[in-house]
């Protein structure tokens, strides 16, 4: 376990041999259809882009004592990462609702929901998402039932880039593939990859970022990172303890609790807040079966209603489960909810 005292916790151009994953980083350069198709020379760059943040991955991992491991891109005959250049039918002011995007890439380049591929999309003129983000992680699930209970998540992440900012391309693809990879902001430390706020201007270049040791662990065993043969197992929360208050050095904390079980060993779970992914803290866990604890200050629970808590085993099977807070009325309309009962469900069947 890990007390929450404070928020806590190089790019090198060298060759490395990656193991080729059975889950694929497809790019994608989309152009609506009032903007200029790209040039090669900007297709290139968006290449040399990605294999960057391939490496940058790479050495992170190494760093932590995990090998090289990393994410496969799709490539070519001759090895060349390949760019998918799509055209789009609408107007770039049409595409407000960003999963208009989406739909159009599937119909061109085939439904990718089954196929657990994560897929980096540049677009032309897209202008800077929010005041200080760079890019959006959507994040694609459709749930799989069978007379009514949880089978399995199948899952599409899409990564939406404005192609021509200036300023942070690579952090800022690094950043959002890093979401789709299933890591939450990091709110502790401004040289992390992670960091809630990106800001304009700063660190750059990849080697001036880096993934906390938490982080790492998680994607050693993730299915982009790993040749593990996943079995679909999903780690289950059976029982939600009640919040915990309690004083540690004088500093005032909840303690959260929860009874979490899996087919084979489980390897991480953390908490966060939904709605802007702070983690709030991580468990590791090698054991089948097990009760995951966050101690956590109260202050960061502040205007928050609903929770978040990831888990994975050492195939890289996940789950992610939401909850709402005690006494907060209203329960998120998140699909997975379908299979998990409500924060104040379980608590008033203890």
């Amino acid at each position: 376990m890990k007390i929450l005292i404070s928020f806590t916790t190089i790019l090198l151009l060298a060759t490395c041999a990656y193991a080729q994953q059975p889950f694929t980083v497809r790019v994608v350069y989309f152009t609506p259809s009032d903007k200029s198709v790209p040039i090669e020379e900007v297709i290139s760059q968006k290449r040399t882009i990605m294999i960057q943040v391939q490496k940058f991955y790479a050495l992170e991992m190494r760093k932590y004592g995990y090998g090289e491991k990393t994410f496969t891109l799709e490539k070519d005959a001759n090895n060349r990462v390949v760019i998918h250049k799509v055209r789009g039918t609408r107007k770039l002011k049409e595409y407000s609702n960003l999963n208009l995007i989406i739909e159009e890439l599937d119909e061109k380049l085939g439904d990718s929901l089954n196929k657990g591929e994560i897929r980096v999309v540049f677009v032309t003129g897209l202008k800077t998402i929010g005041r200080n983000e760079g890019g959006r992680n959507l994040w694609m699930c459709k749930l799989v039932e069978n007379n009514g209970d949880l089978i399995d998540f199948t899952c599409s992440h899409h990564n939406i880039i404005p192609a021509e900012e200036p300023h942070m391309l690579q952090q800022i693809t690094a950043h959002e593939i890093g979401h789709a990879f299933g890591l939450n902001h990091n709110p502790d430390n401004e040289r992390f990859l992670m960091k809630l706020i990106m800001i304009r201007g700063r660190n750059k270049d990849l080697d001036l970022v880096d993934l906390s040791y938490d982080e790492a662990r998680w994607l050693s065993v993730h299915k982009f990172f790993s040749d593990a043969d996943q079995d679909k197992s999903i780690p289950k929360i059976t029982k939600v303890h009640r919040l915990e208050n309690i004083n540690i050095n004088g500093k005032q904390l909840n303690r959260f609790k929860f009874d979490i079980k899996n087919d084979n060993l489980l390897h991480q779970a953390y908490l966060s807040r939904s709605g802007d992914s702070i983690v709030l803290g991580y468990d590791e866990i090698t054991t089948r079966k097990t009760t995951a604890k966050f101690d956590v200050f109260r202050r960061n629970l502040v205007g928050f209603q609903t929770i978040r808590v990831d888990m994975i085993d050492i195939k890289g099977n996940m789950s992610h489960n939401y909850f709402d807070l005690p006494n907060v009325p209203g329960a998120p309309s998140n699909p997975h909810l379908k299979a998990l009962a409500t924060w104040g469900e379980i608590k008033a069947r203890q």
